[in-house]
């Protein structure tokens, strides 16, 4: 898991941010962006068994708590950087500014069956599969 740095045109006129979707690691069929999250609030908290998802930080700041059942790894995300976030990952993300914009990129349509919302069930899933 790395954060990856997007390319930004910056012309006279302001700035123009590519996603070049062969840099994602499945086929997008759903996005959808967070917008409007006080400064210090924690959202996600929780895991897909499938839903693969690229997290863009479109403006502000925000940490993103990635857990894989027995490590945790905190990254800061600043405008135009992204991360990768697999399935079976536990995700949280921490709102850093009263300005943040995360844009997501899901490999799978919405299906309320995919989520896990216990981290205990999610630790017991992890532990099954090693």
């Amino acid at each position: 898991m790395l954060i990856e740095t997007l390319d930004v045109c910056d012309n006279k006129s302001g700035k123009l941010i590519p996603i070049e979707l062969n840099k994602v690691p499945f086929i997008p069929l759903r996005f959808f962006w967070i917008t409007g999250m006080k400064q210090g609030v924690i959202s996600g908290q929780h895991a897909h068994y499938l839903t693969k998802q690229y997290i863009i930080c479109i403006q502000g700041k925000v940490e993103i708590d990635l857990y894989d059942g027995i490590v945790h790894r905190k990254f800061i995300l600043n405008p135009n950087e992204s991360i990768f976030v697999d399935k079976l990952i536990w995700d949280s993300q921490k709102y850093l500014t009263n300005n943040d914009i995360l844009l997501v990129l899901c490999s799978t349509l919405y299906n309320k069956e995919d989520y896990i919302y216990n981290i205990i069930d999610f630790e017991n899933q992890q532990r099954g599969r090693k």
